[in-house]
């Protein structure tokens, strides 16, 4: 199977419940892993946890019997001063990343944007100003995924603040 025809699963599903977002209330990953095999995917959507090293994660995959699938990143491109952060965050990800064999990742602007949840899927609030900050920030993050061998793949969410003007 070439890396084009990896189709991976992500596991956020078992990460939501009816309070929100919560991996503490989630089952171990290697349950989650063995489940998302069990229905069928030979690949997953890449995350080493912080608690885990490259090579706990490569075994957890080995014991799982799955590959890694490109994985995602995220952060608030809107924000500058957040942006040194961001690109330390995304050296460390695409460096795991290239580690698992991975040349892609996704990227988007951080999710959760209050307008965009107030009035899901329309687009709200465009701001071309904020729109230039997010396009420079996006690009310094890209080029430090890119350095380390992974090229970044936009995962645009419906007005995460980056939508453009009407």
């Amino acid at each position: 199977m070439s890396r084009f025809q990896r189709v991976g699963f992500n596991p956020l599903p078992w990460f939501f419940t009816s309070a929100g977002f919560d991996r503490s209330a989630a089952p171990p990953l290697a349950d989650i892993y063995r489940q998302i095999r069990e229905a069928g995917f030979g690949a997953v959507h890449a995350e080493v946890p912080a608690e885990m090293s490259i090579q706990e994660y490569r075994r957890l995959l080995a014991d799982s019997e799955l590959e890694p699938a490109p994985g995602y990143f995220q952060a608030s491109f809107s924000d500058s001063a957040a942006t040194p952060g961001a690109v330390e965050d995304a050296k460390r990800i695409a460096s795991q990343h290239a580690q698992l064999g991975l040349d892609r990742i996704f990227i988007a602007d951080q999710f959760g944007v209050p307008a965009r949840v107030a009035v899901p899927a329309r687009g709200v609030d465009s701001d071309p100003s904020r729109l230039q900050t997010i396009v420079h920030n996006l690009g310094k993050v890209a080029s430090a995924m890119t350095a380390e061998g992974v090229v970044p793949c936009l995962h645009q969410h419906v007005d995460t603040g980056a939508r453009l003007p009407a």
